[in-house]
């Protein structure tokens, strides 16, 4: 069949053809991507740092950034990746110090009193151990973001850059913020994190303890984090929270509204599980009788700069139904 055969040829030297192209192109526009953006020599520790440096237009020459965070993917080759922040402080800073002098870095900009997930608190940058040849910059989102976001552009040498940017951030949060439910205010409200493992089908589940993106999140929208009524010990909500596969006291913490991140199955399963073995207890958990369960975005998978966006759908989804007239 040599009509057949040619025909063959043909489909595979277009489809190569076709496949070199995409990959051209492709290529191309990550290189466009990563063109844009101004090499800063240092190393950034921390992803809401990160997520601002990008929007300045600048790329670290190295970053850290916690294992489940995307936070680093957006820079490519562009800058080194450290690791995980925590797993580098283990050791008295001993594979943080290490890093820095095998790639030249005299820089570290970090968060101040930043979260380790590793250890579960907030650290200062004196704590870490760091060599002394090391300068530090910090960032204080305590302040709020606009001026998380001036004291990077300060750091980076494009203050101008940073006030418009946050002048722009603080426009879109105080809109937000108007619209905000007030019948949200004093609600209870319980956030899960699911993590599901489908090699040996078992999944882990997380109750957030003080973590500062969702509790900023829990501020702003005026309710209470009914974890703390369901915390094996009180310095459990200190840090990342606790493991809460069971939902022991679920019935003590009497959450309005249950929000899971990451894998929702884990908290599905979870609390059907929980609400079936516990029939009568599951009468006084109001989010179970109102069917008050979501699945919501973190402030992690939008990015920092998109907090007044995730702000709105988690109030979007949490408000009071208005009946019609």
């Amino acid at each position: 069949m040599p009509g057949m055969h040619r025909r063959s040829s043909w489909i595979i030297y277009f489809g190569t053809i076709l496949l070199a192209a995409i990959y051209i192109f492709n290529q191309n526009a990550l290189a466009a991507e990563t063109e844009k953006l101004k090499k800063a020599p240092v190393l950034i520790m921390g992803d809401r740092i990160l997520d601002i440096t990008h929007a300045l237009g600048y790329a670290p020459q190295a970053l850290a950034t916690r294992c489940t965070s995307k936070a680093g993917e957006k820079f490519g080759s562009q800058s080194i990746s450290a690791g995980c922040p925590g797993k580098m402080f283990r050791n008295k800073a001993e594979s943080f110090n290490n890093f820095c002098k095998e790639n030249g870095i005299s820089h570290l900009v970090m968060e101040k009193a930043m979260f380790f997930c590793s250890s579960g608190k907030q650290t200062l940058a004196e704590e870490l151990g760091v060599d002394k040849h090391i300068k530090i910059s910090q960032v204080d989102f305590s302040q709020g973001i606009p001026n998380a976001i001036q004291e990077t552009a300060k750091i980076l040498g494009c203050p101008d850059k940073g006030k418009a940017l946050a002048e722009e951030y603080q426009k879109r949060l105080t809109s937000v913020m108007a619209d905000i439910d007030k019948d949200l205010v004093g609600k209870r409200i319980l956030i899960l994190y699911g993590i599901y493992n489908n090699r040996n089908n078992k999944f882990f589940l997380q109750a957030e303890g003080n973590i500062p993106e969702e509790q900023d999140i829990v501020r702003d929208l005026g309710m209470i984090n009914a974890a703390r009524d369901m915390a094996p010990k009180k310095e459990d909500m200190n840090g990342m929270g606790f493991m809460a596969k069971r939902l022991r006291k679920l019935e003590k913490a009497k959450p309005d509204f249950i929000v899971i991140l990451g894998d929702s199955f884990a908290g599905q399963k979870a609390i059907r599980k929980w609400a079936k073995t516990h029939a009568q207890k599951s009468k006084l958990v109001p989010a179970i009788q109102d069917n008050a369960i979501f699945t919501l975005p973190t402030v992690d998978d939008k990015g920092t700069l998109a907090y007044p966006e995730t702000l709105k759908l988690w109030n979007w989804a949490l408000r009071t139904e208005k009946k019609k007239k």
